[in-house]
């Protein structure tokens, strides 16, 4: 049986975009459409918490397990923690597209209209076109060092 396809107001989804949870209580993979932004139901299979204003990528074959990034420029940007924090072995939502708030890198500021990429540790940071980075992203309100922009996210 495939996930199921939720929006906001339906009857079938009981739950907000932002619970999380040790034991699932949707279907892995479930879709919702809440105020005009997508999200997923995963599970963290990292050893990291996901935390709020992070990216995350695919972990796994399922398409549905998650972790933080520990690269630079690796993997295809899955979503955007936007909510609340997804401890490891735990499950919730993730926004697949919309807009919310991502946290720059340590070293890295986001100038408006920087086109993104997720790097180390889920932050984000300009995409230099390197052949293993993936576009997540377009900036709409730069940020410094270590500090959260506005951005349009578009994952999977």
């Amino acid at each position: 049986m495939g996930a199921g396809t939720f929006t906001a107001g339906s009857p079938i989804l009981f739950e907000s975009v932002s619970q999380v949870t040790a034991t699932p209580s949707v279907q892995i993979g479930a879709r919702a459409l809440v105020n005009g932004e997508a999200y997923c139901y995963v599970y963290n299979a990292g050893t990291d918490t996901a935390t709020k204003d992070h990216g995350v990528i695919i972990t796994a074959m399922t398409g549905y397990s998650i972790s933080l990034q520990s690269v630079t420029g690796v993997g295809g940007f899955f979503g955007l923690v936007k909510h609340a924090d997804i401890p490891a072995a735990s499950y919730g939502w993730v926004m697949t597209k919309g807009f919310g708030q991502g946290l720059a890198g340590t070293t890295k500021s986001l100038a408006t209209g920087d086109e993104l990429t997720v790097g180390v540790s889920g932050t984000f940071g300009k995409n230099t076109g390197a052949l293993t980075a993936w576009a997540c992203g377009k900036v709409l309100n730069g940020a410094a060092t270590a500090a959260t922009a506005d951005i349009f996210f578009s994952g999977m």
